[in-house]
C-alpha cells in the first residue's frame, strides 16, 4: 500500500534516515524539535566544513 501524498506517513522511517528535503517540506507541526534541532546541526557542519574548503583555497 503506498502512502498518500496528502498525509505522509511521517512515522514510518526513523529520522536519521529521513531526506532532509522531506522533512522540510513536511508541514511544521509534524516535526518535533530533535529533528529540527539535528537539522540545524547538519546544517552547521556542512556550512563549517564548507568554511575550511573555502579557506584552504586562499593562498
Amino acid at each position: 500500500m503506498m502512502a498518500s501524498a496528502t498525509t505522509p506517513d511521517v512515522k514510518s522511517v526513523p529520522a536519521s534516515r529521513r531526506p532532509t528535503e522531506y522533512l522540510l517540506r513536511a508541514e511544521a507541526g509534524q516535526l518535533s524539535q530533535v529533528m529540527v534541532y539535528r537539522l540545524t546541526l547538519t546544517d552547521v557542519r556542512w556550512m563549517a566544513l564548507t568554511m575550511v574548503e573555502i579557506c584552504s583555497l586562499v593562498p
